[in-house]
């Protein structure tokens, strides 16, 4: 369908010289970034940044962000993580949502026609706005008979008071051109004077028979004329769409009847609702990614590969259908079983829906049109790099935590010591002498810390972790209950401490034990964090020096953006959306390490 949603941008002013677009930016043994592809995912991604950026810098930083995302998607073929059964999924599903919305753009978006009597007749209905009240008749019978009482004299308001649908209209309501679904409708209403009572219209749901109570221009007929005419053409394309779509679908596979799985669908429902019932969720609720790869993880392989229909040209099997749920984030108000269950075979009719279009669209070899595969290029590329880089900080974090850097804080884990010290502060060395007089003379240490501590420094801890606490927690570790040590230097001043306690988390509260674990766990991932962030930028500047990445300096400067930040939306043909494109991960320090010759 390729509808892009954006912020307001001339596009077309910005867009780079047709004859360049095919050209390389940047290039390797292994892959070529064209201008367009460039262009495409730097202009319809957002660039948000902590500080003012220049867009010459924000372009660089960009493309060699790019690179790495290349670089590392073939260092992830390498190591065979195309082969991964999640990999293969997640591409499986996007390339049916891209093969049916080439099929929508085939047979739906390019036989739109418009002329200039649709937009001038359009354009006339669209000048006023109409006051009606309606009657919404179930049956041909039943739109006969109130028709032929109205013609004898009936008060059509006194009909309507009888009816359920009086309460949403005691007073009427106000119609302009483009809120009917039914054409054949609206022609009738924008066709028919004030206080005339119409002859039953039959439409989709029944029959309606209406009254128009006034006829008034319509404000927004005042607006700009260009604005106006453009939402007028929006929105007869947008019934042509319809029309053509419903046509199209209905004519596809008529006489085809697909039986549903009932005990697979109702396992994994009941699978579902496990899931999130063992969570503290607030709703309403997305489901997202995660949620469905942890669920696709939980169940058997031979669940998982359980037919969902009986659809033979194309097997719909559960793994199937949860991949498809990944881009449907289906939203919960509550896991109530009726809710979760109609919700769920929504979807399911939804995705049986999809894969007989994806069927028609390989019939006609849309699979292998170059949309397609340049599409589902670029998002393998992406899955493939994040999925390296996942790969590798999980082996980082398993190195991390068998390192020598974090045996101590593995110690932590195992015994929870903490200790709770006594600590005389003062800002002169002269005063040291004074407090060590005291203790000479057995005056008790707290005491002494308690008049002596100088800029309302607490003198006494109560229990912490000594392994956060800098100098202090060092020297209190070696230290035995009772014994005093000092004075030594600290930020301020000098301190004399006493350990007056040592204990294990078991004697702790749990409140104590809980932020403890928690700032073991932040120093945990800062360390894998760094050891990471240094192993890919190396790593990368090693691949793109053994690979030969080269950039084109002048067509890099070709290429023009707008400083104006957008993230861009791809409307699926027959229903769906993606990302336009994915999220370029930013990597570009590795450029650094490399020859300022290979800079553009």
């Amino acid at each position: 369908m390729r509808i892009f949603i954006f912020s307001f941008l001339l596009v077309f002013k910005l867009f780079p010289q047709i004859n360049i677009l095919n050209q390389p930016v940047a290039e390797s043994k292994f892959f070529s970034i064209s201008v367009e592809e460039f262009y495409d995912r730097f202009h319809f991604s957002s660039h948000l940044t902590g500080e003012r950026v220049s867009l010459d810098s924000l372009k660089k930083s960009f493309l060699y962000s790019l690179i790495a995302e290349k670089l590392w998607a073939q260092r992830a073929k390498q190591e065979l993580l195309d082969t991964n059964e999640i990999f293969r999924l997640s591409l499986s599903t996007l390339r049916k949502l891209l093969v049916k919305d080439n099929l929508y753009y085939e047979n739906i978006e390019k036989k739109i026609f418009i002329d200039e009597d649709k937009i001038a007749d359009a354009l006339f209905k669209f000048s006023f706005t109409i006051n009606i009240k309606l009657l919404a008749i179930n049956n041909f019978d039943e739109a006969s008979q109130i028709n032929l009482a109205l013609k004898n004299g009936a008060n059509f308001d006194s009909i309507l008071y009888l009816r359920p649908e009086y309460n949403q209209q005691k007073e009427g309501f106000w119609v302009t051109y483009g809120n009917f679904d039914s054409q054949v409708l609206e022609d009738s209403v924008f066709n028919t004077s004030p206080n005339q009572i119409s002859a039953p219209v039959k439409t989709e749901n029944g029959y309606i028979i209406f009254k128009v109570l006034a006829k008034v221009n319509n404000p927004e007929f005042s607006d700009d004329p260009e604005i106006v005419r453009n939402k007028v053409v929006y929105l007869i394309t947008n019934r042509e769409r319809k029309q053509l779509e419903k046509k199209y679908k209905s004519s596809l596979f008529p006489d085809l009847k697909i039986v549903i799985n009932e005990e697979v669908v109702k396992s994994f429902i009941n699978k579902i609702r496990s899931f999130y019932l063992s969570k503290e969720i607030t709703f309403p609720y997305v489901c997202n990614e995660n949620d469905f790869i942890e669920i696709f993880n939980s169940i058997s392989s031979e669940m998982l590969n359980s037919d969902l229909t009986n659809y033979e040209l194309n097997e719909m099997k559960l793994k199937d259908f949860i991949f498809f749920l990944i881009y449907e984030k289906p939203k919960f108000e509550s896991f109530d079983i009726e809710i979760v269950t109609k919700k769920i075979n929504s979807h399911l009719m939804s995705m049986i829906t999809q894969e007989l279009l994806y069927t028609e669209g390989v019939n006609q070899g849309l699979d292998k049109s170059g949309d397609v595969l340049k599409t589902l290029k670029i998002w393998e590329d992406y899955y493939l790099s994040h999925s390296m880089l996942q790969s590798i900080y999980n082996k980082v974090a398993d190195s991390v935590n068998s390192s020598a850097k974090l045996a101590v804080l593995e110690q932590i884990e195992l015994s929870r010591i903490y200790v709770d010290i006594a600590e005389i502060f003062v800002e002169d060395i002269s005063l040291i002498e004074k407090v060590l007089n005291q203790i000479d003379l057995g005056i008790d240490f707290i005491e002494i810390a308690g008049t002596m501590n100088e800029n309302k420094r607490p003198h006494r801890t109560g229990f912490f972790d000594p392994y956060a606490a800098g100098l202090r927690g060092e020297i209190a570790l070696k230290m035995e209950v009772g014994e005093m040590y000092g004075p030594f230097e600290v930020d301020g001043g000098y301190s004399l401490i006493k350990l007056i306690d040592r204990k294990e988390n078991d004697s702790l509260s749990i409140n104590t034990v809980l932020q403890a674990e928690n700032e073991i766990k932040l120093r945990k991932n800062k360390l894998r964090l760094q050891i990471f962030e240094e192993y890919v930028t190396n790593e990368t500047a090693n691949m793109a020096m053994n690979e030969g990445v080269e950039i084109y300096k002048e067509i890099f400067e070709k290429v023009q953006f707008s400083e104006i930040s957008t993230f861009t939306i791809r409307r699926i043909g027959f229903g769906g959306k993606i990302a336009a494109f994915p999220i370029t991960v930013p990597n570009f320090i590795w450029i650094r390490k490399l020859s300022d010759s290979v800079l553009p």
